[in-house]
């Protein structure tokens, strides 16, 4: 039967270590990646549930174009208010479907004003954005929104 040197065992689990240690770094050293569009509105579709007027459970869908930026391709948004007392706030799932991949995000949307900028987190993407992460802002405007993301 063969013995196993314990120092020669602890050496080659110190080497696998550090090159998973070097490896992660270098993953997350990548230099993050700014995009900027503007998206023109092309349908807005709100749900108003009983009681009539801002309650909790409303919703709205959101589906617009790429008109100028640094991507082309789609935006969709769903929103729902989760609190509709003391300014109010909306849950929101945004997706960017470009031509080079899908970038997908959730968000907070601080009041129930329109024109409040959504704040968004990077939840992941597909195709060119496989695993991004990072974070943004979807200011809506009367026409459309203005996107600035922030990807890692």
């Amino acid at each position: 039967m063969r013995t196993r040197n314990p120092a020669l065992l602890a050496a080659g689990a110190l080497a696998v270590a550090a090159f998973a240690a070097v490896g992660a770094a270098s993953a997350s050293a990548e230099p993050a990646r700014t995009v900027t569009f503007v998206n023109h509105l092309d349908s807005l579709t709100p749900v108003d549930v009983a009681p009539a007027g801002p309650s909790v459970a409303d919703q709205f869908y959101i589906d617009s174009h790429v008109v100028s930026g640094d991507i082309t391709g789609r935006t969709t948004a769903a929103c729902v208010v989760v609190k509709s007392t003391a300014g109010g706030i909306r849950q929101c799932e945004v997706d960017f479907v470009t031509a080079h991949g899908i970038i997908t995000t959730r968000g907070i949307q601080p009041g129930l004003a329109p024109t409040t900028p959504v704040q968004l987190v990077v939840t992941g993407g597909r195709g060119e954005f496989y695993g991004a992460t990072g974070s943004g802002t979807l200011t809506p405007t009367p026409d459309g929104s203005v996107v600035r993301l922030r990807l890692r």
